[in-house]
């Protein structure tokens, strides 16, 4: 999993698609967007772009931007009373944290994500910036730099406000792109913590609200929930299927529905995917894929195109033959000069109507000039050229000698 978010994150990070979604099941969230890692491609969503409050999936960036900031995750700070204002008057959620306790950057960081702790949050925020304005104005600055065009933040927590919202997708591009840092992925992938002090022992939110309603969540990897009466049930995560990688964001789950909502939904959509799509192998690699003629007098009357590696496709695990198109485009007519593996063109893959990709394809021989069957096919001909030219040869000596008698006769 690591691999392709590091990887294919980075190369493909701004250029999503829309592919196969149309049977997905019904899903109660407002919103939501799933990408396909590998690809990086957005293969479902639903009001993904609708502006909502994203509730503590605001945490995200809250320990995104911390990690910038913080030099070393094991250096030990006191809690003050300034860090825990206002808290319990806005009925935040707390990761259980008391004035004058030490702790590690690593234990705040932890408490922010996984018990969603106000009071690590603005640990966070007046250690790292001095004051909660300036951290929330990072933040922003943050969410800019990345391209979230639809987010604004107002507070570091996620709590209520009405210029505070964002949307699935904007949402997912930030979990995207924290994840890139390796020090995020560890901490968003952890199922289990115990602060330093050992006063503390936290799961992810997501896994202790699956262990409560008994969902299986195996195929997660990590997620943030997000939860306020305004916001409703939302969870982001990543999820890996068949070594297939997911990131899935939805938002407002109704909260007159279980308090599972969010997790139930999200494993509704990565069970459908990881059920029935796949990685589909279409063509293996020397396998002859097309059949290009040769010139009249090559040694060999055509030659197969072949790939030079395996080509795979994320499609239906039962796809419908009819529907897969393979078109070439490349050398129509293999000359004399041909050699193994030289390239012949391209092949593209169509399913549906829509193009899968386009690759290289390579000629599997050598082609060259047959004398042989140059001889075989005009052997008529080149005798016939012969006898003219004896013929004429005779012809000519018989000229000269008849010129060389007269010249003796005088």
């Amino acid at each position: 999993m690591r691999k392709y978010i590091w990887i294919f994150l980075v190369i493909f990070c701004f250029c999503p698609m829309i592919v196969f979604a149309s049977e997905v099941p019904e899903i109660s969230s407002a919103a939501a967007i799933l990408y396909q890692l590998n690809e990086d491609k957005v293969i479902y969503e639903k009001n993904s772009h609708e502006t909502l409050a994203p509730a503590s999936l605001t945490k995200i960036m809250t320990v995104f931007i911390s990690l910038e900031k913080i030099e070393n995750l094991d250096e030990e700070v006191t809690l003050t009373r300034e860090m825990f204002q206002g808290l319990q008057e806005e009925n935040a959620s707390v990761a259980g944290f008391y004035v004058g306790e030490t702790v590690t950057y690593r234990d705040l960081l932890y408490g922010a994500l996984f018990p969603s702790g106000g009071d690590a949050t603005q640990a966070l925020a007046i250690l790292l910036y001095d004051t909660k304005e300036n951290f929330v104005k990072r933040m922003n600055e943050k969410a800019k730099e990345i391209g979230m065009k639809q987010t604004h933040f107002e507070n570091e927590t996620g709590l209520p406000d009405e210029n505070h919202y964002s949307t699935a997708s904007d949402m997912a591009l930030l979990l995207k792109t924290a994840l890139q840092n390796k020090t995020f992925y560890e901490l968003f992938t952890t199922d289990t913590y115990t602060t330093s002090n050992k006063k503390h022992t936290w799961i992810p939110s997501y896994l202790k609200t699956a262990n409560t309603y008994g969902i299986s969540v195996d195929s997660i990897l990590g997620g943030k929930t997000g939860f306020t009466n305004d916001a409703g049930y939302c969870l982001a995560s990543i999820a890996t299927y068949d070594d297939v990688d997911y990131l899935l964001v939805t938002l407002h789950a109704p909260t007159d529905e279980s308090r599972a909502g969010a997790v139930i939904n999200s494993m509704r959509i990565y069970d459908y995917f990881g059920t029935n799509y796949g990685y589909t192998i279409l063509t293996k690699k020397n396998t002859p894929i097309y059949t290009v003629k040769t010139k009249k007098y090559a040694d060999k009357k055509e030659v197969k195109v072949i790939t030079q590696e395996d080509i795979s496709y994320y499609l239906p695990k039962e796809i419908d033959s009819s529907q897969l198109k393979i078109s070439y485009d490349g050398i129509k007519e293999a000359g004399y000069k041909i050699k193994k593996n030289d390239k012949a063109g391209t092949i593209t893959y169509t399913y549906q109507g829509e193009v899968l990709g386009t690759i290289p394809v390579y000629f599997l021989q050598d082609v060259s000039f047959d004398i042989v069957l140059f001889l075989k096919y005009y052997w008529y001909w080149i005798v016939g050229v012969l006898v003219g030219m004896i013929v004429m040869i005779i012809v000519i000596r018989k000229k000269c000698r008849k010129k060389r008698r007269k010249k003796k006769q005088k």
